[in-house]
């Protein structure tokens, strides 16, 4: 499990991939999260991260999202004028089963660019 030190370098030096890994629990219920939700889940399972001022975790949530849709990990639910929700994907869920290091690896492989396909500048 990740330490709360290790949290915290997350939020302040570390690519969103790496906090996207963080949240995913938070999807494990299979309910709609809204990003307020996230951000409470994410204080309640690491207190000393924000010191009672979550506003300043809303940005990092939002870009680990943004990961973990890009990802396919979980899909943007919205209904009529009520606030953005996401909800885990089936794919999300098999990760998410098989642990952090297997939700890390999924990240990594679905937004990384293929090696070897760049086209040469020169």
């Amino acid at each position: 499990m990740t330490e709360p030190e290790d949290i915290e370098q997350l939020l302040v030096s570390v690519p969103p991939e790496g906090l996207a890994g963080v949240l995913m629990p938070a999807f494990l219920d299979g309910k709609d999260v809204g990003e307020a939700k996230l951000v409470s889940w994410l204080h309640r399972q690491h207190p000393t991260v924000a010191d009672g001022d979550v506003r300043w975790l809303e940005r990092p949530v939002r870009e680990a999202l943004q990961v973990l849709e890009h990802a396919e990990l979980i899909y943007l639910s919205r209904w009529s004028d009520s606030p953005p929700q996401w909800r885990i994907t089936r794919l999300g869920t098999l990760c998410l089963n098989e642990g952090e290091d297997a939700v890390r690896q999924c990240i990594e492989d679905r937004i990384a660019p293929p090696r070897g396909t760049v086209a040469d500048p020169g």
